[in-house]
């Protein structure tokens, strides 16, 4: 029988037979006949690949520094270039280091034949650092880069090698995403005010009651500002992605000469070609805001004016650059490089509640207003069931996110469940799929229509704690945000939280254990259906029961404190 190896979900990728996939991300059906070899690799475990990615980062970032400064009139220190390229840095270091491990640890292994890319044909370069995000999590991009790394490890000569051919313009996709001013109904999103030196931008919050309650607390009396100026991205290359990448260190391993060697081929547009245009913008618009306080969630994650703004006004001058937590998994997974990024730059960095070890990091609460209907119910007439969202490629280091290796894992858990609730004629329960899905080529859906004969699915378009109003259960396949947002909003809720899919940190799980002691959190799917039979006629004692709502008044305190929660002091 032919051994053959798949790189990719591609249809392209695949042979007539023979077919051994290097990992879940070849088979997003989830068909069973497929079978895997990444789980029988020696592969780096998630910490053990976020330490050699800080390492190299540390080292690359200063590279970067020295090679930018020939080529641009930037007299930024190394904390402006960390705020304008920090993230996507990382990102890149932790993508390529990734795909460069799965082809490493191949060594041992023998297949016949391998389809590949003549990758000289394509360019991998992106937009900016969302498009980056984008094009990391789609097959073509990926068989690309594999094709890549195959041909830098010279292990080409131990395949049968099959070269196809694909559309240019299906290798790095363009997406547009929102660079445009924000929606009118979000009337304090970004502002100035010129009084108190203070600036806002980003604050990833939902509504405007989700502002107002923003202002009122630290005192600002907005007025609206614009930092989304239009970009032109131009066709044509920089002639400085044919110059070489040097370094200023004279011992580097074979991944960091990979590293430096591919920079200018994946670098994106917006840290390149752009930056005249960022320089024409910022002294157009914005060189006169000398703020002494910026204010902002995910800045620092999306490429706009606002990013150089700040590198560049850093370099000039001492400003407090104030961070406020976004979404769940910061101060509770065990390693999360936002989280690390974040911290490191900013002056305060604004927590859900959570201490840290860091003078700087403050503990505060979530600014969006969560209402929910906590109507108490005697029986669970309406589960909603609520499905995780995950990527088919390792896009960073992250020990709280599904993608990769974790995707099967995800699924094995999936199907138990639901098998679990079929069997048990569970008829009340309602799947909610993720807002995303579709962006991230999640099937979910569409399995479970396809090997369960699911039906009942919630409108995900409704926004989540709208949604639950009119369920009196709601059930988490995993750890997220819209968890912490319904315990927070004190509405009845379980979470499945297998051990395999996340790693905590030692006092996340100190407080994580009490929440399984009231059984509110499991860990299998045999526990979560049991308990389920149990309350599925008394929810209302169990929820209302006072050790319970103790425990989770004390849980929210330290992840999930909401302004405006009555569950809170």
């Amino acid at each position: 029988m032919s051994k053959n190896l798949v790189l990719t979900g591609l249809k392209e990728s695949f042979f007539p037979r023979g077919n051994f996939c290097l990992g879940p991300w070849c088979n997003k059906e989830q068909n069973k006949k497929l079978k895997y070899i990444s789980a029988k690799l020696s592969l780096p475990s998630d910490l053990q690949k976020s330490q050699k990615c800080d390492f190299y980062y540390e080292r690359l970032v200063e590279d970067v520094f020295s090679n930018f400064e020939k080529n641009f009139d930037l007299k930024w220190n190394k904390k402006s270039w960390e705020i304008f390229i920090g993230n996507w840095l990382h990102r890149y270091i932790s993508v390529l280091y990734d795909r460069y491990c799965h082809l490493l640890f191949l060594k041992d292994k023998k297949f016949e034949k391998i389809k590949l890319l003549k990758y000289s044909k394509y360019s991998l370069i992106t937009q900016d650092n969302q498009n980056f995000i984008f094009n990391s999590n789609r097959d073509e991009w990926n068989l690309a880069l594999y094709s890549i790394i195959i041909d830098k490890l010279n292990i080409k000569n131990r395949f049968k090698i099959i070269y196809i051919n694909l559309s240019s313009k299906n290798i790095t996709k363009i997406k547009k995403f929102n660079k445009k001013k924000p929606k009118k109904k979000f009337l304090f999103s970004n502002f100035v005010n010129p009084i108190n030196k203070k600036i806002i931008f980003n604050l990833y919050l939902k509504d405007n009651s989700s502002y107002l309650s923003f202002i009122k607390y630290f005192k600002i009396i907005p007025i609206k500002h614009n930092f989304y100026v239009s970009l032109n991205y131009p066709k044509k290359n920089s002639k400085i992605r044919k110059m070489e990448f040097t370094t200023n260190y004279k011992k580097i391993d074979n991944f960091e000469i990979l590293l430096r060697e591919l920079f200018y081929e994946f670098v994106p547009k917006f840290y390149l070609e752009q930056i005249n245009s960022l320089k024409k913008n910022y002294n157009i618009y914005f060189s006169k805001l000398n703020p002494r306080e910026v204010y902002t969630s995910v800045g620092l994650q999306h490429d706009s004016d606002f990013k150089f703004w700040l590198a560049n006004l850093n370099s000039r001058k001492a400003v407090n650059l104030n961070i406020l937590q976004h979404g769940c998994h910061y101060g509770s997974t065990k390693y999360s490089y936002a989280e690390k990024l974040e911290t490191k730059l900013s002056n305060n960095f604004f927590t859900w509640g959570w201490k840290g070890k860091n003078k700087n990091i403050v503990p505060l609460f979530n600014f969006n207003n969560i209402k929910v209907n906590t109507k108490k119910s005697k029986n669970c007439k309406k589960i909603l069931f609520v499905l995780a969202s995950y990527y088919h490629y390792r896009l960073e280091n992250h020990t709280g996110t599904i993608w990769g290796e974790k995707v099967k894992l995800y699924y094995d858990s999936l199907f138990n469940i639901v098998d679990l609730f079929n069997r048990n004629k569970k008829t009340s329960i309602f799947y909610r799929s993720p807002p995303n899905e579709k962006t991230l080529d999640n099937q979910t859906s569409k399995i479970l229509k396809k090997q369960f004969n699911i039906t009942k699915f919630d409108n995900n378009k409704i926004e989540f704690t709208k949604a639950i109003d009119k369920y009196d259960l709601v059930i988490f396949a995993t750890e997220t945000t819209a968890f912490l947002e319904a315990l927070s909003a004190n509405k009845p809720c379980l979470l499945l939280a297998k051990k395999e899919l996340s790693e905590h940190r030692k006092d996340f799980i100190n407080k994580f254990e009490k929440l399984k002691k009231i059984k509110i959190v499991h860990t299998t799917e045999k526990s979560l259906i049991n308990h389920l039979k149990y309350i599925e006629n008394n929810l209302n004692s169990w929820w209302q029961n006072q050790n319970l709502q103790n425990e989770v008044k004390n849980f929210c305190k330290n992840y999930c404190r909401n302004i405006n929660n009555k569950i809170n002091e």
